[in-house]
Protein backbone atom coordinates (compact mmCIF):
# COMPACT_ATOMS: atom_id res chain seq x y z
CA UNK A 1 0.00 0.00 0.00
CA UNK A 2 2.70 2.52 1.03
CA UNK A 3 4.16 2.16 -2.76
CA UNK A 4 1.04 2.99 -4.27
CA UNK A 5 0.48 5.74 -2.20
CA UNK A 6 4.00 6.67 -2.56
CA UNK A 7 3.63 6.72 -6.11
CA UNK A 8 0.01 8.85 -5.72
CA UNK A 9 2.27 11.89 -4.05
CA UNK A 10 5.00 11.76 -6.99
CA UNK A 11 2.01 12.30 -9.27
CA UNK A 12 0.08 14.47 -7.56
CA UNK A 13 1.78 15.81 -4.12
CA UNK A 14 -1.19 18.19 -2.36
CA UNK A 15 -3.17 14.66 -2.49
CA UNK A 16 -5.07 14.95 1.04
CA UNK A 17 -6.50 11.55 1.35
CA UNK A 18 -3.38 10.17 0.33
CA UNK A 19 -1.09 11.56 2.96
CA UNK A 20 -3.57 11.16 5.41
CA UNK A 21 -3.80 6.90 4.65
CA UNK A 22 -0.18 7.14 4.49
CA UNK A 23 0.19 8.63 7.55
CA UNK A 24 -1.64 6.27 9.25
CA UNK A 25 -0.69 2.91 6.91
CA UNK A 26 2.71 4.35 8.52
CA UNK A 27 1.55 4.66 12.05
CA UNK A 28 -0.03 0.54 11.67
CA UNK A 29 3.50 -0.05 10.99
CA UNK A 30 5.17 1.97 13.71
CA UNK A 31 7.54 4.53 11.46
CA UNK A 32 5.51 7.43 13.57
CA UNK A 33 8.22 9.81 12.88
CA UNK A 34 7.35 9.43 8.77
CA UNK A 35 3.52 9.02 10.37
CA UNK A 36 3.54 12.62 11.53
CA UNK A 37 5.27 13.93 8.80
CA UNK A 38 2.03 13.10 6.40
CA UNK A 39 -0.54 13.36 8.85
CA UNK A 40 0.66 16.53 10.07
CA UNK A 41 0.61 17.46 5.69
CA UNK A 42 -2.36 16.47 5.32
CA UNK A 43 -3.97 18.73 7.75
CA UNK A 44 -2.29 21.69 6.53
CA UNK A 45 -3.71 20.97 3.12
CA UNK A 46 -7.25 19.99 4.68
CA UNK A 47 -7.17 21.20 8.54
CA UNK A 48 -11.34 20.01 8.77
CA UNK A 49 -10.18 15.97 8.47
CA UNK A 50 -10.96 14.66 11.33
CA UNK A 51 -8.92 11.27 10.56
CA UNK A 52 -6.13 13.28 10.22
CA UNK A 53 -6.45 14.83 14.00
CA UNK A 54 -7.59 11.73 15.11
CA UNK A 55 -4.45 9.46 13.25
CA UNK A 56 -2.15 12.31 14.43
CA UNK A 57 -2.98 11.86 17.82
CA UNK A 58 -2.53 8.44 17.89
CA UNK A 59 0.82 9.26 16.45
CA UNK A 60 1.46 11.53 19.40
CA UNK A 61 0.39 9.39 22.06
CA UNK A 62 2.91 6.51 20.90
CA UNK A 63 5.44 9.48 20.61
CA UNK A 64 5.06 10.84 23.87
CA UNK A 65 3.55 14.14 23.34
CA UNK A 66 -0.16 13.66 25.08
CA UNK A 67 -0.34 17.44 25.43
CA UNK A 68 -0.51 17.54 21.60
CA UNK A 69 -2.26 14.38 22.00
CA UNK A 70 -5.12 15.74 23.65
CA UNK A 71 -5.28 18.62 20.96
CA UNK A 72 -5.61 16.63 18.36
CA UNK A 73 -8.00 14.49 19.69
CA UNK A 74 -10.16 18.01 21.41
CA UNK A 75 -10.03 18.90 17.58
CA UNK A 76 -11.55 15.50 16.11
CA UNK A 77 -14.57 16.00 18.61
CA UNK A 78 -15.05 19.36 17.98
CA UNK A 79 -15.32 18.50 14.28
CA UNK A 80 -17.53 15.14 14.82
CA UNK A 81 -18.91 15.63 18.20
CA UNK A 82 -20.07 11.76 18.76
CA UNK A 83 -16.91 9.93 17.31
CA UNK A 84 -16.16 7.54 19.44
CA UNK A 85 -12.62 6.74 18.89
CA UNK A 86 -10.96 10.29 19.89
CA UNK A 87 -13.80 10.20 22.87
CA UNK A 88 -12.50 7.49 24.14
CA UNK A 89 -8.85 7.54 23.53
CA UNK A 90 -9.27 11.38 25.23
CA UNK A 91 -11.30 9.79 27.94
CA UNK A 92 -8.03 7.61 29.08
CA UNK A 93 -5.47 9.95 28.81
CA UNK A 94 -7.78 12.73 31.36
CA UNK A 95 -7.89 9.43 33.71
CA UNK A 96 -5.00 7.73 33.47
CA UNK A 97 -2.43 10.73 33.28
CA UNK A 98 -0.62 11.16 36.75
CA UNK A 99 0.27 14.39 35.16
CA UNK A 100 -2.09 17.28 37.26
CA UNK A 101 -1.93 19.94 33.93
CA UNK A 102 -3.93 16.73 31.94
CA UNK A 103 -5.49 14.42 34.66
CA UNK A 104 -8.71 15.79 34.90
CA UNK A 105 -11.16 12.73 35.90
CA UNK A 106 -14.16 14.66 35.77
CA UNK A 107 -13.96 15.23 32.21
CA UNK A 108 -13.05 11.87 31.20
CA UNK A 109 -16.22 10.20 32.82
CA UNK A 110 -18.41 12.97 31.01
CA UNK A 111 -16.38 11.52 27.92
CA UNK A 112 -16.35 8.28 28.86
CA UNK A 113 -19.87 7.74 29.60
CA UNK A 114 -20.73 9.36 26.34
CA UNK A 115 -19.08 6.67 24.65
CA UNK A 116 -20.74 4.32 25.98
CA UNK A 117 -24.16 5.82 25.89
CA UNK A 118 -23.32 5.40 21.77
CA UNK A 119 -22.72 2.42 21.81
CA UNK A 120 -25.88 1.10 24.31
CA UNK A 121 -22.83 -0.14 26.87
CA UNK A 122 -21.93 -2.83 24.81
CA UNK A 123 -18.36 -2.14 23.85
CA UNK A 124 -15.96 -3.38 26.85
CA UNK A 125 -12.76 -0.93 26.01
CA UNK A 126 -15.08 1.57 26.24
CA UNK A 127 -16.27 0.40 29.81
CA UNK A 128 -13.01 -0.11 30.93
CA UNK A 129 -11.73 3.67 30.03
CA UNK A 130 -15.19 4.49 32.30
CA UNK A 131 -14.04 2.34 35.13
CA UNK A 132 -10.49 3.60 34.81
CA UNK A 133 -11.83 7.42 34.99
CA UNK A 134 -14.49 6.19 38.22
CA UNK A 135 -11.07 4.98 40.19
CA UNK A 136 -9.65 8.45 39.41
CA UNK A 137 -12.26 10.19 41.15
CA UNK A 138 -11.72 7.50 43.94
CA UNK A 139 -15.15 5.88 43.09
CA UNK A 140 -13.85 2.68 43.59
CA UNK A 141 -16.99 0.64 43.82
CA UNK A 142 -18.81 1.92 40.41
CA UNK A 143 -15.68 2.00 38.76
CA UNK A 144 -15.12 -2.16 40.33
CA UNK A 145 -19.14 -2.61 38.65
CA UNK A 146 -18.21 -0.98 35.36
CA UNK A 147 -15.07 -3.31 34.89
CA UNK A 148 -16.58 -6.34 36.03
CA UNK A 149 -19.65 -5.45 33.19
CA UNK A 150 -16.89 -4.85 30.45
CA UNK A 151 -15.37 -8.64 31.50
CA UNK A 152 -18.78 -9.66 30.89
CA UNK A 153 -18.73 -8.43 27.79
CA UNK A 154 -15.04 -9.76 26.60
CA UNK A 155 -16.19 -12.98 25.14
CA UNK A 156 -13.64 -13.33 22.10
CA UNK A 157 -10.38 -14.50 21.73
CA UNK A 158 -9.87 -11.44 20.30
CA UNK A 159 -10.61 -9.54 23.53
CA UNK A 160 -8.47 -11.75 25.87
CA UNK A 161 -5.45 -9.02 26.09
CA UNK A 162 -8.42 -6.53 27.26
CA UNK A 163 -9.61 -8.71 29.55
CA UNK A 164 -6.51 -10.00 31.11
CA UNK A 165 -5.78 -6.19 31.41
CA UNK A 166 -9.19 -5.26 33.43
CA UNK A 167 -8.78 -8.22 35.39
CA UNK A 168 -5.29 -7.01 36.64
CA UNK A 169 -6.40 -3.45 37.48
CA UNK A 170 -9.38 -5.55 39.61
CA UNK A 171 -6.79 -6.96 41.32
Amino acid sequence: AIKCFTEALRIKPDFTTVHANIGYTLFLRGSLDEAAVHLTEALRLDPNSTQSHYSLGQVLVQRGKINEAITQFEEALRLEPDWVGPMNDLAWLLAASKETTIHNPDKAIGLAQRACELTNYKKPDLLDTLAVAYAATSDFGKAIETAEKALGLCQSPEQDTLKKEIENRLV
